[in-house]
């Protein structure tokens, strides 16, 4: 098992996902190179992919091969972005209508998908770097971050903006209901979108205020990127790649988990067929189920407690008990005790308060207004308890993740990508929130350390 594995050195740790294994092993299939040569001439497929503890690891190399080749070819001219945005656009449409189909169709319309994942974020860096050194020839550095923070908000509204509008405008109605049924569950793990989450995010929003800041907002955009094309002239692309980028990097997963959640009653009658609960069977590989190669229910309870999956030329391998442990060990990293963490900044400011450690929606109860969201990352859900929160701090996530959108659009401190920020920090440590340099400095832990 441990012989899979590469060197250490050569994983990237990326994000943390509680995604069971038959999505994992879906999404792995859809890494394949068919799914992306429509896209890119010649393009290879994804070559591996571990996940321990629920992290995700990808190859260095991997990474670095699709953000240089998805930037080379999106930032070439504007015609290259419409083309890929077609593609993407349509394998969507397919992929929602495959839901009429049999479960063998959607898996396989859903793997046509999965390359919106590549696409959507392994370029961040090398376009914000252009991004900056064209805007850099032109502006004072202070101008440059004016300019690339406004255009960090997307014109094109996500799924979850769509919803707050939709209530703003039309307030809790069955239509409401029954559009966003699906967006509070993720990775096909239930968790009902209710009358009462719909009535309590209506209650939170005053709805003048609302669409004035929404109106507003549109209107600086669209001024911000109709001067930043001028101003780049024949390199104004980039300024449409970045668009996109902002707003794609929410949608791909938005609308997988969209369809997922359609699609749980494909799995469910499936499993009733075959004498399994829905949490055995997604915890079985997409192939151990099409194949009908289900292992016995003690090894699924054994997935269920814990897991590790490969997924490699050999194929998608999920392993349980010591080869677990094995997989996990080989991953850990020693955290040092420190009393200050670095990261990236997303939205500048100061702030200080009290840690709450937030890793999932379980942990939304004990947050209070002005605390210190630190988290692994942030994802639509997460948006009641932000507009409580202070600052912002986590440990994934480039400029155009979910956390650094909203800090700007709140205009609260956050600092992204800590890497440790959820292991060091603890429930009740009081920390100052740097976001002007980038770091979170302890003043003092908890007394229940």
């Amino acid at each position: 098992m441990i012989n899979r594995l590469r060197k250490k050195e050569e994983y990237l740790k990326t994000v943390r996902r509680k995604v069971p294994p038959f999505w994992m092993s879906t999404f792995f299939d859809g890494y394949h190179k068919k799914y992306f040569e429509e896209f890119f001439d010649n393009s290879r497929g994804a070559q591996s992919l571990v996940v321990s503890d629920h992290m995700i690891y990808y190859l260095v190399e991997d990474i670095d091969y699709f953000a240089r080749l998805t930037f080379d070819v999106l930032s070439r001219d504007l015609s290259e972005l419409e083309r890929v945005r077609k593609i993407l656009d349509t394998r969507e449409e397919k992929m929602m209508m495959a839901l009429n189909e049999s479960l063998e169709s959607f898996i396989e319309n859903l793997q046509s998908f999965v390359p919106a994942l590549m696409i959507g974020f392994t370029m961040e860096n090398i376009l914000f770097d252009e991004m900056r050194n064209e805007l850099s020839n032109k502006l004072q550095e202070k101008d440059v971050d004016l300019i690339l923070d406004k255009l960090n908000t997307p014109l094109e509204d996500n799924f979850y903006r769509k919803a707050e509008l939709d209530l703003a405008k039309n307030g809790v109605t069955s239509e409401h209901l029954k559009e966003y049924a699906w967006i509070k569950t993720r990775y096909g793990v239930l968790n009902p979108y209710t009358l009462d989450d719909a009535q309590s995010r209506l209650d939170e929003i005053d709805v003048n205020e609302f669409l004035e800041e929404y109106e507003s907002q549109k209107k600086e955009t669209k001024k911000v990127v109709r001067d930043a094309k001028k101003m780049l002239n024949e390199k104004s692309n980039l300024v449409d790649l970045m668009q996109f980028l902002v707003f794609y990097r929410t949608h791909r997963t938005e609308a997988l988990n969209k369809a997922i959640y359609y699609a749980m009653p494909l799995l469910e009658k499936v499993a009733r067929e075959k004498g399994l609960s829905y949490e055995e069977i997604t915890h079985s590989t997409n192939r151990e189920v099409l194949e009908d190669n289900i292992p016995d229910s003690e090894i699924l309870r054994e997935r269920i407690n814990k897991y590790s999956i490969i997924a490699d030329e050999k194929g998608v391998h999920v392993f349980h008990g010591d080869d677990n442990k094995k997989i996990v060990d080989f991953f850990k990293e020693e955290v040092e005790d420190v009393s200050e963490i670095k990261g990236s900044l997303a939205c500048k400011g100061f702030m200080k308060g009290r840690v709450k450690i937030v890793l999932s929606a379980s942990d939304f109860e004990k947050f209070q207004e002005g605390d210190i969201l630190v988290a692994p990352m942030t994802t639509p859900d997460y948006v009641p308890i932000m507009k409580q929160a202070a600052a912002f701090v986590t440990d994934e996530g480039g400029i155009t993740c979910h956390a650094a959108i909203v800090s700007r659009e709140m205009k609260k401190p956050c600092i992204i990508g800590t890497k440790i920020a959820t292991q060091v920090l603890k429930d009740g440590d009081l920390v100052e929130v740097d976001a002007n340099e980038g770091k979170v400095r302890i003043l003092k832990k908890a007394q229940n350390e």
